[in-house]
């Protein structure tokens, strides 16, 4: 009697764990005597080939890259990462939007399998770390509260597509070379960027995304720019919109009429030209570069730090000066 209960309480253990290992997926199965180890193991959430990805998800393989690919990514309580994927848009993805990735959520290799399948270059996503999703969120229309994020855990996640199997970065095509991305370079205007968000911080009040604009910032690559505005925006929790100015007022973004963004503050940074320098005889001219740098909420609220010249020393570090400081 003994032995058949001490087999009873052992065969109801295994079975709780085997449910609790496989969320979403039928207990019994894991214990089918018929499927092989081997077989057992491509089906954990992180070996899933691609034909299975393309059976169980088919409408990921059906995104659109022609606006990027957004990679929503989020760590769960038992410390793994899932990822969910749309098509890049003009708007910010609502709540019940970003709630549903949960329901169809992606490893992290998975979801790096699903890009490489569809093509997409390291310049065509953008990775935007949010807390876990859940259906039970209150707000519907609250479309950034529930998934409030801090610099520390943005990085983290950052951390898992700046290096392993991502898409590798294609030539830039102002040089035709290879343009890894320079850490160097990506620090110095971040901490330009965070420099401008510091000063008149009255202008960040109420905001809930933020929009960038590098496109005439020719010191840095295009997946430079991309990593600059991703990472000054997952510092801050908010997402962000690239564009010039007058394309987020045609996006319907800013009002142009009344010079105003109510719930959004607008960066931007352009080169001007390249600083000259005149080292003393017999010593290497220093690498120079020279921006102007911009921070605008409205036609009364704005921030510029003009003539920015930035230099890099002899240890590779960059620093900048502002030339003036103007306000509006």
């Amino acid at each position: 009697m003994r032995r058949i209960v001490l087999f009873v309480i052992s065969l109801t253990m295994l079975f709780a764990l085997a449910g609790c290992g496989r969320s979403g997926e039928n207990a019994a199965d894991a214990l089918n005597p018929e499927k092989t180890s081997d077989s057992a193991e491509t089906e954990t959430p992180d070996e899933r080939d691609i034909v299975s990805l393309k059976e169980q998800y088919p409408e990921y393989f059906e995104l659109s890259d022609l606006k990027g690919i957004e990679i929503f990514v989020w760590k769960t309580a038992g410390g793994t990462y899932r990822c969910g994927l749309m098509s890049g848009t003009n708007r910010m993805k609502t709540a019940p939007e970003i709630r549903a990735l949960e329901q169809k959520s992606l490893s992290v290799a998975e979801a790096k399998a699903v890009l490489e399948e569809l093509g997409v270059e390291n310049d065509r996503f953008v990775v935007l770390p949010i807390t876990q999703p859940y259906t039970n969120d209150a707000d519907d229309t609250d479309i950034s509260q529930p998934y409030i994020i801090n610099g520390e855990y943005a990085e983290e996640i950052y951390k898992l597509f700046a290096a392993g199997t991502e898409p590798q970065a294609e030539d830039d095509p102002d040089n035709g070379q290879a343009s890894p991305v320079r850490e160097d370079v990506c620090e110095l205007y971040l901490e330009v960027l965070e420099d401008l968000w510091n000063v008149d911080p009255g202008l960040n009040d109420g905001i809930i995304q933020i929009g960038i604009d590098l496109s005439a910032l020719s010191h840095l690559t295009e997946a430079e720019k991309d990593a600059v505005m991703s990472e000054f925006a997952a510092k801050r929790g908010l997402p962000y919109v690239a564009g010039t100015w007058e394309e987020l007022c045609e996006q319907g973004y800013i009002d142009k009429a009344d010079l105003y963004w109510e719930d959004g503050l607008f960066f931007s940074i352009e080169t001007i030209e390249d600083a000259v320098s005149d080292p003393p005889a017999g010593e290497p001219a220093p690498e120079l570069t020279s921006f102007n740098a911009h921070k605008w909420r409205s036609g009364l609220g704005a921030f510029i730090y003009g003539q920015c010249t930035a230099q890099k020393d002899a240890d590779g570090k960059w620093s900048y000066a502002v030339g003036y400081i103007g306000m509006a």
